[in-house]
């Protein structure tokens, strides 16, 4: 019985340590890739941002404002108080003309 307590003791740190690791790793990726970024922690909202602003002011890529309306407002239950989500938000819409 004390071998199975000590072993869910190191059970549960190894993934607190896991996913504290698998954060900081998201952060320390999301400025200069942000997509790998989400892959490893799909709810860095910071790399979220990163990756909609560059496909907004890619001028030879035409992005598809539809989807990335949906993966801005998808972000919003995880950062509700981050203005630049309704700022991009706006300017989404602002290029689709509403």
């Amino acid at each position: 019985m004390r071998n199975l307590r000590r072993s869910s003791v190191w059970f549960v740190a190894s993934v607190l340590v896991l996913a504290a690791s698998s954060i900081g790793l998201s952060r320390f990726l999301e400025t200069e890739t942000p997509a790998v970024s989400l892959t490893v922690n799909p709810l860095n909202v910071n790399a979220m941002i990163s990756e909609i602003t560059r496909d907004l002011n890619d001028p030879s890529n035409a992005a598809d404002l539809d989807a990335l309306l949906t993966e801005a407002e998808s972000a919003l239950p995880f950062d509700l108080a981050d203005a630049r989500l309704y700022s991009l938000i706006g300017e989404i819409k602002y290029r689709q003309g509403d």
